[in-house]
């Protein structure tokens, strides 16, 4: 059985929640026998499970399955400075992304070995199948993603915002801009999304951390120039923006400036509204559902 395959049908098992083989086989786009397969040694290994049959039309009822939440863990860890200090929570959740255990403290600064002691806690009678990081460029130890994977034999990565929201149009660049934060941004190229991490770095006329967000015209220079600089070193066919401050007027500036930078008439730009709030929830849900 391909390794594939299995995960496939596993992401679509975390997806619907229950489901029968056929429809399986048609969201993952796997033939009725490769999903027959993943289904058997998903649940030979006890990561699914049957629920009960359900009518088929007027034929021989379908056996239903549904993913057993509690096989295994994912570990989402989130760090946010706070003054001088680190803000960081840790959320254990189940393989369908809810929460079972929450952990958090604040910390002078991050090391390499800060998450131990409570992932040592979390995995005494557990495994983890991943462990998704949310930690500014600025405050990520080095080598802490390799140390994690090493002693706790799962896939560990990077993660952000962006990530989150991002669709699955190709060749697409998502930003997120959350007020008294750098932009966060995540590339969608060759199918894979690609983490680009924070751009606080990037040559600006102010801070973002003390932006005054009700100055349009700072701001609608600083996110131009933000597209400009992606636009010439990542070259996107579209950028999609998320936000929670956006009017039309404003978005309408960005856009000439924007354009007028490029000297590109039609640039594609899609503006979306989103809360901290809904953007933090699809971040947990996201954390969880894509190893």
């Amino acid at each position: 059985m391909k390794k594939s395959a299995l995960e496939r049908v596993r992401r679509s098992l975390q997806k619907y929640g229950e489901a029968t083989r056929p429809q399986l086989a048609e969201d993952t786009g796997l033939s009725l026998v490769s999903c027959n397969q993943a289904m058997e040694e998903l649940c030979k290994r006890g990561e699914a499970q049957e629920a009960g049959l359900i009518p088929s039309g007027g034929g021989r009822p379908v056996r239903l399955y549904r993913l057993n939440a509690r096989y295994s863990y994912g570990a989402y860890f989130q760090a946010l400075r706070r003054g001088p200090l680190i803000r960081g929570l840790l959320e254990i959740c189940d393989m369908l992304g809810s929460p079972t255990r929450t952990y958090s403290a604040e910390f002078a600064y991050l090391g390499t070995e800060s998450l131990d002691e409570w992932l040592d806690g979390a995995t005494r009678r557990s495994t983890l199948f991943g462990i998704s990081l949310d930690i500014p460029a600025d405050i990520l130890p080095a080598q802490m993603v390799e140390h994690l994977e090493a002693r706790y034999r799962c896939p560990a990565r990077l993660l952000n915002t962006a990530d989150a929201l991002a669709d699955n149009s190709d060749d697409t660049l998502t930003l997120y801009f959350m007020q008294g934060l750098p932009p966060v941004c995540s590339l969608r190229r060759g199918r894979k999304q690609i983490h680009t991490g924070e751009l606080g770095l990037l040559p600006m006329p102010a801070s973002w951390s003390e932006l005054d967000y009700s100055d349009h015209t700072l701001v609608e220079e600083m996110i131009s120039r933000t597209i400009t600089i992606l636009a010439c070193t990542l070259a996107p066919a579209r950028f999609v923006l998320y936000a929670d401050f956006w009017t039309p007027r404003l978005t309408k500036r960005i856009h000439f400036n924007a354009s007028a930078k490029l000297r590109q008439e039609h640039l594609p730009l899609i503006f979306h509204y989103v809360t901290p709030t809904h953007a933090a929830e699809r971040l947990r849900r996201f954390a969880c559902h894509h190893f």
